[in-house]
């Protein structure tokens, strides 16, 4: 299984404050 689907699944809060990291590291290398 998905350690992202995971997250979201059981940690909402936690996938969002990895999510909102990784737009803002792709923004930077974009």
């Amino acid at each position: 299984m998905e350690i992202a689907a995971l997250l979201k699944k059981h940690h909402p809060d936690l996938y969002a404050e990895l999510s909102k990291q990784t737009k803002a590291e792709r923004k930077k290398q974009g």
